[in-house]
């Protein structure tokens, strides 16, 4: 009995002792290196943007790859800073040569950028998903979330900051080697906190949060809301994305708007004062 105990004692702890090499060789310089090397040229050559990351490791219980510091760079100026994200791996693909990312977190992501950049970068993006490529290895996203971001945008002559920004995207199918539809079902999402400054325009703070689909050139806005000091603005509709020989950039909404009159005032810079209340409903 004692020499049974000993036996299960001596092979419990191989495994504890195997199980913790593993997880310190996987967190440690050299796998560190090596999934660098594999992994940012492709995210640099996805974006055409350059991508550096501290550290990348691979998480066994759970199992996940997690990114340390991730920062990408527009010639030279920083764009993206994200300090850390998790791809949780599932294993029922493996058979059909598919890496199956059941879940990408990216946590407090600062983003200082203007629109054509972003464009850019979504268009690359999708050039590089529908490449054809020898490889017959598939990578398949589930879902992403992000929590706690903020971000700087600049569009012309206006710009936008906001905070507290959380997104929960269900998706399709985003990166692929093989040919492939570029498709996000859908996005929810959240804006705590905004501030736009806008040329000729007093500065405006609130939030907003709401839930779109893009399919193909088609951005589906299937409920948005914007709060502007107390004021409420419920919209939805669709929007092209780009241009073609049967159809503009642009698109149309169904809008709701509820106006308290000291954000009518701040919006238009009126002076005079008073109290009440704007309903108005209609197509754009």
């Amino acid at each position: 009995m004692g020499k049974f105990k000993l036996r299960n004692i001596i092979i419990l702890s191989v495994i504890a002792l195997t199980l913790g090499l593993l997880f310190i060789a996987l967190r440690g310089p050299h796998v560190s290196n090596l999934l660098k090397k594999l992994i940012l040229p492709e995210l640099s050559v996805a974006t055409g943007r350059q991508v550096m990351a501290q550290k990348i490791y691979i998480n066994i219980f759970p199992l996940f790859i997690g990114a340390k510091e991730v920062r990408v760079f527009e010639e030279g100026n920083e764009m993206l800073r994200v300090p850390r994200i998790k791809a949780y791996i599932g294993l029922s693909g493996i058979i059909k040569k598919e890496i199956v990312l059941r879940r990408l977190v990216i946590n407090s992501p600062d983003i200082r950028s203007d629109a054509s950049q972003i464009e850019d970068i979504i268009r690359k993006i999708r050039e590089y998903a529908e490449m054809e490529r020898k490889s017959a290895v598939t990578v398949k996203v589930n879902a992403v979330v992000m929590n706690n971001g903020k971000f700087s945008l600049r569009y012309k002559d206006a710009s936008f900051s906001g905070s507290g920004v959380s997104i929960d995207a269900v998706m399709d199918r985003l990166y692929t080697q093989q040919k492939s539809v570029f498709v996000m079902p859908k996005i929810n999402f959240t804006i705590k906190s905004m501030i736009s400054k806008i040329k000729g325009w007093p500065e405006l703070k609130g939030g907003i949060k709401g839930s779109v689909a893009i399919k193909k050139d088609i951005l589906d806005v299937r409920d948005l809301q914007i709060g502007i000091s107390g004021s409420k603005i419920d919209a939805q509709g669709e929007y092209h994305l780009s241009s073609g020989p049967d159809k503009a950039k642009g698109g149309s909404f169904q809008m709701r708007l509820s106006l308290l009159s000291e954000s009518f005032k701040k919006i238009f810079n009126l002076k005079q004062s008073g109290e009440g209340q704007i309903y108005a409903k209609g197509n754009l």
